[in-house]
């Protein structure tokens, strides 16, 4: 591999690291205002009430529209929230965490 492949995967890894950081602590903070939280124990596990997704979802598009587009309006945030939560969007991605947190 060469010099500037090395450089391009660290910086991948370090910038995509830093990215879903901030995704899973925004889901894991909403779950927890609900009183869930990630696991391991499958004997413990829990079928999440479909508002608890959704308000989940919503918390994920703010920090992932904010992470993104830092100077964005108050008006458009909004915008862009309603968006990705119409089409499926959020509440697919924040499924996939809860997922891969299992």
């Amino acid at each position: 591999m060469s010099e500037s492949a090395d450089v391009a995967a660290a910086v991948s890894a370090q910038m995509n690291g830093a990215y879903y950081e901030q995704l899973i602590a925004a889901v894991e903070r909403a779950l927890a205002g609900h009183g869930y939280k990630f696991g391991h124990d499958a004997a413990r596990e829990v079928t999440l009430p479909l508002d608890v997704v959704l308000e989940a979802s919503k918390v994920f598009a703010k920090t992932q529209i904010k992470y993104l587009y830092p100077l964005i309006s108050n008006a458009d945030l909004d915008e862009k929230i309603e968006a990705y939560q119409e089409d499926g969007y959020s509440e697919k991605f924040v499924r996939s965490i809860i997922e891969a947190m299992r």
